[in-house]
């Protein structure tokens, strides 16, 4: 067994066979309950090993997502002077001599700084022995994690491989060609011209918290078109025609970009500033992809860094016209650089092959010890799967919220069924109530979950994303039927972000829908994760009966029984 680290930014673990096989994953926020937990994944290591029965012999290589330091614990550094002597040294060298920083030797430079400041050997070696492990460490290059991760879970035999994201290792981004089992290097982009800090700093413009909330800015985009805000945030980031490149015009970097970008958007409202960034990330991203596509000659894509947790980034993708098939590894954040360590290094010291991601079905199961007795007002009922199935149907049509702890955690951002919240589409108030019972706010209407054999029905195009919409990871254009019977889950654009499910991989929700649609004539449920604001996804049994309990969720599916407060 391979074992891959994540211990920067969303900590976790994912364990895989020789073969290519992720066997377990998971971040440490779903068991500290911090939202995106910082430092070493004891938590996350500790499941692993008592899920899979591991014994310390039993892993042969250990493999971290980072050569070197992670930058920071916290972009909300952006607006303060107290950052580290790096940032500071790299900010004070922009200011001084900016578009030295395009020259491949200054970014080998910052590189070579970057691994030099490699996390301290005795800490991680004293972290790994309390688990009884110690098998031999590899340092891998951050974008070259994300690709791994990318490629080697997609499925594809030939692909253009692409990675974006604030930045790791001295790059923001990366251009591959991944072919017949191998990840070749092409293009890199500087540290310097990072799409994640400009997406960063827009979010914090917004008003919103930049480490966790860019999909906010996504969902307000919708709200009012501004072709000015636009132009204005055209005169800081361009493309470079023909090159695998992007110029941050004036070469600043955090506070300095902060302080300009408000400057420049001063005359604009926040949904302004959002439709104008949204509309020139896509068309940055999609310039990067076109070069990718000219120069591996490959009509598949896959995807991975933080940049591509924008679902309307990745629809654009999707449905271009010389993508065949398009994959978004589903952890695509710092969290899926432990998957991709550890497939990496498997294809360098075993040769795997890209072998097709279908389920995201790998972290613990949620059990049924409620460590306390079930209240008095609370019924319960079990039965077998159909059963509770067909009851979970029953109660969303007569207008019950249902939450879901059943099987195995999914890993990576998205619920994807087995920690979930089903109901109906039909009520397009639901933005505004159930999110108030949630302590949220968002901009964007919640997910919808359909059946694969149904999607043609609800969406446009919806072969194109299908791959992709096993995991919630794009939008798709949504069909007039959509909107006649399921208003609650359609954006202000004409599109929503939907789950694609099959009945083996999910067949609970699958059968879910089954009996739903018998019930009312419609095939598809709202889905959004089971959690409350600022907080993870639920893990446990007991911390889903507390939210029965609160009245977040009408009625519980907990393994073999659902219980509903009378």
């Amino acid at each position: 067994m391979l074992l891959g680290i994540n211990d920067g930014h969303d900590a976790g673990v994912a364990i895989i066979t020789r073969d290519g096989e992720i066997v377990f994953a998971a971040n440490e926020e779903r068991y500290s309950g911090v939202k995106q937990q910082w430092g070493f994944p004891h938590l996350s290591l500790a499941q692993a090993i008592d899920h899979l029965g591991l014994q310390p012999e039993d892993v042969t290589d250990i493999a971290f997502g980072f050569r070197g330091l992670v930058e920071t614990q916290s972009t909300s550094q952006l607006e303060s002077e107290e950052v580290g002597l790096t940032r500071r040294l790299f900010t004070w060298a922009t200011a001084v001599a900016g578009p030295l920083m395009d020259s491949k030797g200054a970014t080998a430079a910052i590189r070579t700084l970057a691994s030099m400041s490699r996390k301290n050997q005795n800490e991680i070696r004293q972290a790994l022995a309390k688990h009884g492990l110690t098998a031999p460490r590899r340092f891998i290059d951050h974008h070259t994690a994300h690709a791994a991760s990318a490629y080697y879970t997609s499925g594809f035999n030939d692909a253009c491989v692409v990675t974006i994201d604030a930045g790791g290792d001295g790059l923001s981004g990366s251009l591959w060609h991944g072919k017949d089992g191998q990840l070749r290097p092409l293009e890199s982009l500087p540290r310097i011209h990072s799409l994640g800090d400009f997406w960063l700093a827009v979010t914090l413009l917004c008003g919103f918290n930049p480490d966790r909330h860019g999909g906010k800015v996504t969902g307000l985009a919708a709200y009012t078109k501004c072709p000015e805000a636009l132009e204005a945030l055209r005169g800081l980031y361009q493309t470079v025609p023909g090159k695998f490149a992007i110029r941050n015009v004036h070469y600043l970097f955090w506070k300095r970009l902060l302080e300009r970008m408000k400057k420049v958007l001063a005359p604009f409202s926040r949904e302004q500033i959002a439709y104008g960034a949204q509309r020139l990330l896509e068309e940055m991203v999609m310039h990067l992809v076109n070069v990718g596509l000219k120069q591996t000659g490959a009509r598949h894509v896959a995807v991975a860094g933080g940049v591509f947790a924008n679902v309307r980034v990745n629809m654009d993708i999707a449905l271009h016209h010389d993508v065949d098939d398009f994959f978004v590894h589903p952890h695509m954040g710092d969290g899926g650089t432990a998957a991709g360590a550890a497939l990496y290094v498997a294809a360098d010291r075993y040769g795997i092959q890209p072998r097709a991601m279908t389920h995201a079905f790998l972290g613990t199961e949620a059990g049924t010890d409620l460590g306390r007795e079930v209240p008095d007002g609370i019924a319960q009922f079990a039965g077998d799967m159909d059963f509770l199935a067909r009851k979970t149907a029953e109660l969303i049509a007569d207008n019950k919220v249902i939450g879901i702890l059943r099987g195995r955690m999914e890993y990576g951002p998205r619920a994807l069924t087995n920690r979930t919240i089903l109901y109906h589409p039909f009520d397009d108030t639901i933005m505004d109530w159930l999110n108030e019972r949630l302590a949220r706010t968002e901009f964007m209407p919640f997910a919808p979950v359909v059946a694969e054999e149904n999607a043609h029905r609800y969406f446009e195009q919806w072969s194109r994303g299908a791959l992709a919409s096993r995991f919630m990871t794009v939008c798709l254009p949504v069909t007039d039927l959509a909107c006649q019977q399921a208003p609650a889950i359609v954006h202000k654009d004409g599109t929503a972000r939907p789950q694609f499910v099959d009945r083996r991989e999910t067949r609970f929700c699958h059968t879910v829908l089954q009996h739903f649609e018998q019930i009312t004539g419609v095939a598809i449920l709202i889905n959004t994760s089971f959690n409350r604001h600022e907080q993870p996804i639920i893990a446990s049994a007991l911390q889903g009966l507390e939210e029965l309990e609160r009245g977040v969720v009408d009625a519980l599916v907990l393994e073999d029984r659902i219980l509903v407060r009378k």
